[in-house]
């Protein structure tokens, strides 16, 4: 027993680490002879991020993309201009691939969208037929599909969305009930997002289910401001507040659970990995972790005292960090772990899938040796145990609350301890 306990606090001091983030550039290195300022950061994969730096004037603007293609080792111009201010001014930039990307150029009647099919080196206009005047943002979701969200006029903060289908556009009027729109984003080709707030100025998420046609309010967090949102998947996301609380739905955004992060400091930017991994940056380096869909939180310590505006995590464990002052940090060795193969440099043992609803499989490489496993919970109370295992082993947790467990596995004298996510 004094065994299971030493390994348990081993488990959790080697989780708790600190993680070593290091600075890899300056998206807009500091000159006091320099107005040019920060824009716009799109991650399509850890090695592979397009960013945008813009400049403007009374009568004049201009804009600079870059880019890296191996993890921020070296990054490139790859497309900039400058002149007046009405055809100049970029308000949004997005891309889909690594060589198709939109942005919205111009400002008033001169305002439209174009397109690059050569990785942002060579830009050619959308024939969109219909005026993308007082345009705010766009959201391609594939190539030649995409939409566009506008104000309605000139002096009114209310706002409409525009579907563009190759260029055949449809416009679609938002209620006047709805003003100030800050994110903009669709989960597939019909279900779509937008954070604002009412005439009342409470903070709201409004949803549509039909391609833009109709938008209806899903969710309200009063005087909480919505600071961000993120869809891993199409019937999962989340929203995050200012204040500190998540919001998840797991039905395609109509139903919404609050839950509590705990955390002290105003939160910025929210990522998840997948359904249940995530990630939440705050002030003052606040960097928060999920391993169970936001039911528990807990802290990553970055080394860094600025205030994170943007987080990003791909799938093989490398994360990236921008901070208010525009530098970017970087961690490779924070990630998940692949449950379907077996880690070799721990006797081999590999457990599958994880989440898990009903049937945990234990892979081991050893059938020499005496093979038992316990499952207990993350405050260290054994629920069930299992001897004599052999190279491959069902386990039955189908009676298992939802919850993260702690599955310790038994191979002669080692204890080799595995978290996994019941569902």
């Amino acid at each position: 027993m004094k065994r299971f306990f030493l390994n348990l606090s081993l488990l959790f001091i080697v989780s708790s680490s600190v993680a070593q983030w290091n600075m890899v550039y300056e998206l807009v290195p500091p000159s006091p002879y320099n107005d040019e300022y920060f824009s716009k950061l799109c991650f399509l994969s850890a090695d592979n991020a397009f960013f945008m730096t813009r400049w403007s004037g009374i009568h004049a603007a201009g804009y600079s993309i870059k880019n890296t293609n191996d993890g921020w080792n070296t990054v490139q111009s790859v497309f900039s201009e400058g002149g007046d201010y009405d055809e100049m001014y970029c308000r949004d930039m997005q891309f889909i691939s690594d060589n198709i990307g939109y942005k919205l150029s111009g400002s008033g009647i001169l305002a439209g969208a174009v397109k690059t099919i050569d990785g942002g080196r060579h830009w050619t206009t959308v024939a969109n037929n219909a005026s993308l005047y007082l345009s705010l943002k766009l959201f391609y979701l594939k190539e030649d599909f995409g939409y566009y969200l506008l104000d309605k006029d000139y002096l009114s903060p209310n706002f409409e969305v525009i579907a563009s289908d190759s260029g055949r556009c449809t416009t679609y009027p938002v209620s006047d009930s709805y003003i100030t729109p800050s994110e903009f984003i669709f989960s597939n080709d019909s279900t779509g997002y937008i954070l604002c707030k009412d005439t009342t100025q409470n903070y709201l998420c409004l949803q549509s289910t039909d391609s833009a046609k109709t938008w209806t309010e899903v969710l309200n967090s009063a005087s909480d401001k919505m600071q961000g949102m993120h869809f891993p998947s199409s019937q999962v996301g989340y929203i995050l507040t200012q204040n500190g609380t998540i919001y998840r739905t797991a039905d395609g955004g109509h139903n919404w659970n609050a839950l509590p992060t705990n955390a002290t400091q105003q939160l910025e930017s929210v990522y998840f990995v997948n359904e249940t991994l995530g990630y939440i940056a705050g002030m003052n380096g606040l960097l928060i972790k999920t391993i169970n869909g936001g039911l528990s939180w807990t802290t990553e310590t970055t080394g860094i005292t600025e205030n994170l505006k943007q987080v990003y995590f791909s799938d093989n464990g490398t994360g990236f960090i921008r901070t208010d002052s525009e530098k970017l940090y970087k961690y490779s060795n924070v990630g998940v772990e692949n449950p379907e193969k077996p880690n070799e440099g721990n006797d081999c043992i590999g457990i599958y899938p994880n989440p898990v609803n009903d049937q945990l499989t234990i892979s081991l490489c050893t059938t020499n040796q005496e093979v038992s496993a316990r499952i207990v919970s993350m405050l260290g109370v054994e629920i069930t145990q299992w001897g004599k295992l052999s190279s491959t082993n069902q386990l039955d947790i189908s009676q298992l609350k939802s919850g993260v467990y702690l599955l310790q596995i038994e191979v002669g004298n080692k204890i080799t301890n595995k978290r996994f996510l019941k569902g």
